[in-house]
């Protein structure tokens, strides 16, 4: 009875789908880069080490701000809301953002402006 129960568990987690990687973001920048929810612009969904790298998941927003801050009151913010591809990459350096697609091509370039922080991005 033992082995019948162990083994249907086994199975059942065998049968579960593997949680896939969304996207990874490198940030190239020597601040905290911050990654924002489109659709949920009050907070960061995620943020990224200084000269770091995160693997985003399925269950993490694709369609994304991109931002870091300098010191008190200085912040940047990309141009644009970017959609970073499933399996692609977000590559932040200090004055642009680089999309790629899942193969590696780089597929957009968008650019980083100077904010007050707090700023609502469109304001």
């Amino acid at each position: 009875m033992k082995k019948t129960v162990i083994l249907l568990l086994l199975a059942a987690a065998l049968a579960l789908p593997a949680t896939a990687q969304a996207y990874t973001v490198y940030n190239h920048v020597a601040h905290e880069a911050c990654i924002i929810d489109a659709g949920r612009p009050e907070s960061c969904a995620f943020k990224v080490d200084p000269n770091g790298s995160f693997k985003a998941w399925d269950s993490a927003p694709r369609v994304v701000w991109f931002n870091y801050n300098t010191k008190p009151g200085t912040c940047f913010l990309s141009q644009k809301i970017v959609t970073v591809p499933r399996k692609g990459s977000a590559k932040l350096y200090a004055e642009k953002v680089e999309i790629y697609n899942a193969k590696g091509k780089m597929i957009k370039e968008v650019g980083m402006v100077s904010r007050v922080c707090g700023q609502r991005p469109g304001k």
